[in-house]
């Protein structure tokens, strides 16, 4: 393109020396006719190449160049009068531009929702009422539980049930006990064992000794401060045992004491009445056990029984089987001591006393 814009200007340029002679007003015509067509191919010429321009600065077209005007033919000058120039000049410049974008966007959203669908009512059919349980020492529950499930979503339950039978069960055995005197509680009481007149009162006493164990705290004792009577026959007998709902248990009597009698004559053993006290057994002592079967004391009892005796000075752990006594409503406990008519020492001291059930 620039080759031809340079040849051009040469032309003209040419053209105008080589007329320097010619008629001042011709010239002048022919010379702007002249100027004039190359005007008209420089213009025709520029607005191509720009079009190469533009067509360079687009982004994904296609660029395609016009061709280059036709240089028209130079005119040809008459001399001397007239000078005719004639100057075709055919420019035709083409650009297409065809630029091409695909954008593609993909937008995809979510949409959660919750749909509650309400269920039928299912009708549940009541359970079949259970048989009447028969009488005994448990509980007897009859009846079965009945469910229905119905409803596509709702859920109905229905339930029957029937208990039947008496409630024996185990009765309740209410024989415990405990005391370890520091209260010197009611219900112990002291009397004579024989009536005999000459049996000496009971020294039977609760309280915290001065004699035998001294500083223990709170027991029952043949004489608090000081030896036993002799010739004596007396009982301390303990509350009264209801055994009457005990059959199925074990029960025991428990007692902790502390001894200092005068050895084979004098002593002291267990006895149980279940007829209200009107007669009495002598039961036997487990764990810590009698020191002798026949005590040598002045009066029945314990004359002639087996029973605790000597000088142990010991705190002593005595058990009492209360087994075959269970059904009892009345059954009654007591310690019972006695003496000859010499030699009497400190005695015996109970410090607790415990009827335990298992």
């Amino acid at each position: 393109m620039f080759r031809a814009v340079e040849h051009l200007r040469f032309v003209f340029v040419v053209h105008r020396v080589r007329s320097p002679n010619q008629n001042t007003q011709g010239t002048g015509d022919n010379m702007r006719a002249l100027e004039n067509g190359i005007r008209t191919i420089l213009t025709a010429t520029l607005l191509a190449g720009v079009g190469a321009c533009n067509g360079d600065d687009q982004s994904s077209g296609t660029d395609t160049e016009g061709t280059t005007g036709t240089t028209g033919t130079t005119g040809s000058t008459t001399s001397p009068t007239t000078a005719t120039d004639t100057s075709t000049s055919t420019s035709t410049s083409s650009s297409t531009s065809t630029s091409t974008s695909t954008s593609t966007s993909t937008s995809t959203g979510t949409d959660t929702g919750t749909d509650t669908g309400t269920g039928d009512t299912g009708t549940g059919d009541t359970g079949t009422a259970g048989t009447v349980g028969s009488s005994g020492p448990g509980t007897t529950t009859g009846g079965t539980t009945g469910t229905t499930t119905g409803g596509t979503t709702g859920t109905t339950t229905g339930t029957g049930s029937s208990t039947g039978g008496s409630t024996g069960g185990m009765p309740i055995c209410g024989a415990a006990f405990f005391t370890d005197f520091t209260s010197c509680m009611d219900g112990f009481t002291a009397g004579k064992a024989n009536s005999d007149p000459g049996v000496s009162n009971p020294t039977w006493a609760c309280g915290d000794p001065t004699s035998g164990p001294v500083g223990a705290i709170g027991v029952w004792a043949t004489n608090l401060d000081g030896s036993y009577a002799p010739d004596e026959s007396a009982y301390l007998e303990a509350p009264p045992i209801d055994l009457s709902n005990c059959g199925g248990n074990s029960v025991f009597v428990e007692i902790v004491h502390w001894y200092d009698i005068e050895n084979n004559f004098d002593g002291g053993n267990f006895q149980v009445s279940i007829d209200g006290g009107q007669t009495w057994d002598v039961v036997p002592a487990l764990g810590h056990w009698y020191d002798t079967n026949d005590l040598g004391a002045s009066f029945v009892p314990p004359a002639g029984q087996p029973g605790f005796t000597s000088g142990d000075m010991t705190w002593r752990t005595s058990i009492v089987d209360l087994g075959p006594y269970l059904g009892e409503a009345d059954v009654r406990f007591r310690f019972v001591f006695g003496s000859d008519a010499s030699v009497q020492y400190d005695g015996w001291y109970i410090d607790s006393y415990e009827v335990i059930v298992q």
